[in-house]
């Protein structure tokens, strides 16, 4: 009888075992690559709708102040040139505050040059949820509005986040501006951010796996080879008796002609 090899059981064992890694390591790929999406589509919409809330919640701020103002008797000369005063030489590379009229005149700007600019139907085409229109419509409308402002005639200008509000007792319109390209460059980076993460977190997770998977299939080998051995004794000692029996047998046909008893006891001396 041949013996049970450990070699062709551990053969067996490490195709289990790779099958069982590549399986867990999949499965844990699978997972997070689509965690990965879900949570970076989230946090890019919120960061939108926090762009959109604090471009809301500041042009109603200032529009309340000067509200209050006109309110306090203050000219409305003053109260343009205080605000101008305020935000003038501001950075406008990522959000400002301007002011227009109803009619689409620029009244403040943090750059001194566009005060005076007029807001054709040419200039800016606004988006709000499904509704387009132009810019100078929303302007006109003398309404609340918070949407994306897109600049058809100048390539220089990148699109914005634009909130307007009107200022109660006059036809101002307070407008907040953030602009879409540096939003999108903080996307750009939290996407980076994430992919870092995801792939340190995804790595770890397989390093882990591999050393359960193995410390346990070690535990499982030692086990298999211990039956393995307690085979290999028992089929040591059937092959034995075999052998045994074996020689019995060739012994009896050696001496057929004798009697049965005879023969026995003449095995048992020479055996």
């Amino acid at each position: 009888m041949t013996e049970i090899t450990p070699f062709i059981l551990s053969m067996k064992k490490f195709s289990l075992y790779t099958i069982t890694f590549f399986a867990v390591g999949i499965t844990v790929l699978l997972i997070s690559f689509f965690s990965f999406q879900h949570i970076y589509s989230l946090s890019k919409e919120d960061l939108f709708n926090a762009k959109f809330e604090a471009g809301k919640r500041e042009a109603r701020e200032i529009g309340n102040l000067l509200e209050m103002q006109l309110r306090q008797g203050i000219p409305k000369e003053t109260v343009i040139q205080n605000l101008q005063n305020s935000i003038a030489n501001t950075d406008t590379q990522s959000s400002f505050i301007c002011m227009y009229n109803q009619k689409g005149i620029e009244l403040c700007h943090p750059n001194p040059a566009l005060i005076g600019q007029i807001i054709d139907k040419n200039n800016s085409t606004f988006t709000s949820g499904t509704k387009h229109s132009d810019f100078i419509e929303i302007l006109n409308s003398g309404k609340e509005s918070t949407g994306t402002r897109h600049f058809v005639q100048s390539r220089d200008r990148s699109s914005e986040i634009v909130s307007v509000f009107p200022v109660g007792g006059s036809d101002w319109m307070v407008a907040s501006h953030a602009n879409l390209e540096v939003i999108n460059e903080q996307i750009r980076n939290l996407y980076l951010k994430f992919s870092i993460v995801f792939l340190f977190a995804t790595l770890l997770i397989l390093v882990v796996s591999f050393l359960l998977i193995r410390m346990i299939y070690r535990k499982y080998e030692a086990e298999k080879n211990n039956e393995i051995n307690d085979l290999n004794d028992e089929i040591n000692q059937l092959t034995a008796i075999n052998t045994q029996l074996n020689s019995i047998h060739e012994r009896l046909k050696l001496h057929a002609d004798l009697p049965l008893k005879k023969i026995l006891l003449k095995i048992l001396r020479e055996g």
